[in-house]
């Protein structure tokens, strides 16, 4: 759910979310000072993304050097700010195991909220299911995520319908990147718990359940041969746009690789130079190379683009030390796997598309609950797996 601010979209938890951090962060400093601890990691960790994050920023204001429009430009830095200060926030807020939970539920709810918003839309008639793909595909597949290591040790009904539940729209969502999340999360979820009976289970749940629907419900049918005729089918208007704009960002790489064309000067700089070919979309504004990685390679250029991949590649030292140091605590294990999971989807996400809307504040949540990793205690007594009582 979201609403327009000032130019900008935010969603409706964004306000709130920040208020209550900085309100808690206000009072932690007060108690403690400005001093934090870390547990199992060292200080340089921190050290080293507040870095990154700092180069980050200085590449998108860099590429104003090439810019074509300066406004676009600092409309980026903004966003990217908002996203680096709600994850410090998160990073601050997190001192023990208890408040890292509350901010994993804070993700799901975030998700989740989102779905229902829909669902009421089209049970309020303001929105026609089937119609067009207006079900939140990412959100369904975060939240599945999240929810998703919590069946093998949950026996409550209500984990297991939420977690079908979220399975079917993500489904419903006719999403390719979707579906490749819920095709590698299974795949990640049998290597970690080994439970072959529990992926059959759920894959049959989605066959059994989409193959009654699309029997039974036409108006299903006529959308999902619509949509499967536009992913098979490469001169699809979709399709053809898509490879269209990787093309142009290359072009626009070219043009100025060092530093690039601008920060979100992309459509600015298929306007300048005329690179409509291929393109259907009316409003150029919204047009981007589907690609995070693609897209700051052009806009931001060499610079931001070893950026960016170094901050990603720093998030997944992180869980994949932190797995070293948690992964024996049934306590901490189904978080743990959550967070991976979660990190397998934002990875699909930015591989097909943008930081923007409502995945920006999930993005930055996502950021700050795995730098949060760094501070719960390696000493505390954790309960073992296989011994919890």
């Amino acid at each position: 759910m979201l609403f327009q601010l000032f130019g900008f979209y935010i969603n409706v938890l964004e306000i709130p979310v920040v208020a209550y951090l900085i309100f808690v962060g206000f009072f932690d400093l007060y108690l403690s000072g400005t001093r934090y601890q870390l547990g199992w990691s060292k200080r340089g960790n921190f050290d080293t993304f507040l870095l990154l994050a700092l180069l980050f920023l200085s590449s998108i204001l860099l590429s104003s050097l090439s810019s074509s429009n300066l406004t676009m430009v600092l409309k980026a830095l903004f966003k990217w700010v908002e996203i680096f200060f709600i994850s410090f926030l998160i990073f601050w807020y997190v001192r023990d195991f208890g408040r890292f939970k509350i901010v994993y539920w804070l993700i799901f709810l975030s998700t989740i909220v989102s779905i229902l918003f829909t669902f009421y839309q089209v049970f309020s008639s303001k929105l026609v299911l089937f119609q067009d793909r207006i079900l939140p595909g990412y959100d369904s597949l975060y939240a599945f995520c999240l929810i998703l290591p919590f069946w093998q040790r949950n026996e409550k009904f209500i984990t297991r319908l939420l977690t079908i539940f979220l399975l079917l729209c993500a489904f419903l969502s006719l999403s390719r990147g979707v579906w490749l999340g819920i095709f590698l999360i299974f795949l990640a979820y049998q290597k970690i718990y080994n439970n072959k009976k529990l992926v059959l289970k759920l894959s049959a749940i989605f066959v059994i359940i989409g193959v009654v629907g699309l029997l039974l419900i036409e108006p299903l049918q006529q959308f999902v041969l619509k949509r499967v005729e536009e992913i098979l089918t490469l001169k699809n208007v979709s399709n053809v746009e898509r490879i269209s704009l990787i093309n142009y960002a290359l072009l626009g790489f070219s043009s100025s690789p060092l530093w690039g064309i601008g920060a979100l000067n992309f459509p600015s700089y298929l306007a300048k130079h005329g690179l409509t070919r291929g393109l259907v979309a009316k409003d150029l504004s919204v047009l981007a190379p589907h690609n995070l990685f693609l897209q700051i390679l052009t806009e931001q250029g060499i610079f931001g683009f070893v950026i960016i991949c170094l901050i990603f590649f720093f998030l997944y030292i992180i869980l994949k030390k932190s797995w070293r140091v948690f992964a024996d605590s049934c306590e901490m294990k189904p978080y743990l796997v959550g967070v991976q999971f979660l990190a397998i989807s934002v990875l699909i996400t930015v591989s097909l598309g943008f930081i923007a809307n409502q995945f920006r504040l999930n993005f930055a949540l996502f950021i700050g609950l795995t730098m949060s990793l760094l501070k719960l205690p390696k000493k505390r007594i954790w309960r073992k797996e296989g011994n919890e009582k």
